[in-house]
């Protein structure tokens, strides 16, 4: 037991940079949970104030009555649904964004792990290989995360109270409600768990792995056989640079597809927010109160900065590691006399399939999400009418698109610096 916590720690001692990018979005991650729960519990506060002050100022409801009828109040239980569908969507981001960092250094557990599989390692030393380092930088990230996260939201609830309470009169938002202690213990636990089953789901998927699979160096080069609509366009636009492009999306989806999810997240989010302003904008009744839902939303957007903010560390980070472990393969074609330009056409193309099925995500999770926003909320008011998001689409495919400029960039980056003699060197 002492030898695997050793063997674990020294992961962290060996690649400071590495354990920097790991404890730098756990932190990130922390901080984005502590201010959704934040913003919700000061969501709910301030519609408990608004239906205070109107049921006070109603002379035919007994004082007694008032709580129950802000308990049972139908755009109290709305708010509280909106903010389950706000704080899922954040813990996903979390999730996500903590699942790409830890697997950033699992290229040299690999060779740990090999080694202790032929010796007969138990599983569960195996396991607790894969998650000890994850555990120790908890301790660090979770408590700097809250801190964090707790202060940004202080500053939020001041513009909060000055921008909206005191315009409409209202007592002023303290923040957790005065009960820090309580709500930092939860989030503590929160966090903890979101990052146990973040280290958790990959390290069994590697224990799963069988050794024979563990012990090879290099995975194998396939040109994939199955055809989608995509391949055969771009095979008929590009010709072999298309095909090869599209073999080499089909071989590395899987290592990418948690990049593309976590973009996707990120942007169906920010519609989620921006659809969530539309719709209170349609109960204004002139243009004072419009102003005053801008002020409002404002609030929220923070926490939209935030998590693109995580997803852009996280993504770089397991994008970086993927596609360098992808340089003996490049290395490869270069020596069997195909041309870089060639090259970096092939890598380009490939870059606009992964772009191409960011904004399909991005799409589909946006229109779930308005349809069950506007379900919510015309539950409450027949006033409400759907909005389909144009605008917000749009907006999401230029952010995909950023992303994608910034794959191909680096990726010819990545190529015009190969070195194709140390990269057949390691390879053979």
């Amino acid at each position: 037991m002492k030898t695997i916590a050793l063997l674990s720690l020294s992961s962290i001692t060996k690649s400071k940079r590495k354990t920097i990018i790991v404890l730098s979005i756990l932190l990130m991650s922390v901080m984005l949970i502590t201010i959704i729960a934040s913003i919700w519990i000061a969501l709910l506060d301030l519609q408990d104030n608004i239906l205070f002050d109107e049921f006070s100022h109603n002379s035919h409801i007994p004082e007694n009555e008032i709580q129950s009828r802000i308990i049972s109040n139908g755009e109290r239980r709305a708010i509280r649904a909106i903010g389950v569908i706000f704080t899922c969507i954040g813990i996903l981001i979390a999730v996500i964004s903590i699942s790409n960092a830890v697997q950033i250094n699992y290229g040299e557990k690999v060779k740990t792990l090999t080694i202790l599989s032929m010796l007969g390692c138990k599983t569960r030393h195996k396991i607790l290989l894969m998650l000890l380092d994850t555990v120790v930088l908890s301790f660090a990230g979770i408590p700097l995360g809250i801190f964090a996260g707790l202060s940004i939201s202080n500053l939020m609830l001041n513009y909060l109270n000055i921008s909206v309470c005191a315009v409409l009169n209202l007592p002023n938002i303290t923040l957790l409600r005065g009960e820090t202690a309580i709500f930092c213990v939860c989030l503590i636990i929160i966090c903890i768990l979101t990052a146990f089953v973040s280290a958790l789901r990959p390290a069994l998927k590697l224990l799963k792995t069988p050794l024979i699979e563990l012990a090879k160096t290099n995975s194998e080069i396939n040109i994939s056989l199955k055809e989608s609509f995509l391949d055969r366009f771009f095979e008929n636009k590009f010709g072999i640079n298309g095909k090869l492009a599209g073999a080499n999306y089909e071989n590395n989806k899987r290592k990418f597809r948690m990049i593309s999810v976590s973009v996707s997240a990120s942007c169906v989010l920010f519609v989620t927010l921006a659809m969530f302003q539309k719709y209170m904008t349609q109960q204004a009744h002139d243009q004072s109160d419009v102003n005053l839902v801008k002020s409002f939303m404002l609030f929220f957007y923070l926490f939209v900065i935030v998590a693109f903010v995580l997803i852009l560390c996280s993504s770089v980070c397991m994008f970086t590691v993927n596609f360098c472990k992808r340089k003996p393969e490049f290395a490869v074609l270069l020596s069997n006399g195909i041309e870089e330009r060639n090259l970096i056409g092939i890598v380009m193309i490939e870059s606009i399939y992964y772009g191409i099925h960011m904004i399909l995500y991005t799409s589909t999770g946006s229109l779930i999400s308005d349809v069950c926003l506007f379900g919510i909320l015309s539950s409450l008011s027949s006033r409400y009418h759907f909005v389909f998001p144009w605008l917000e689409l749009i907006i999401s495919a230029a952010i995909v698109l950023i992303a994608t400029i910034f794959l191909s960039v680096f990726m010819v980056y990545t190529i015009r610096n190969i070195n194709v003699v140390d990269e057949l060197k390691r390879t053979f």
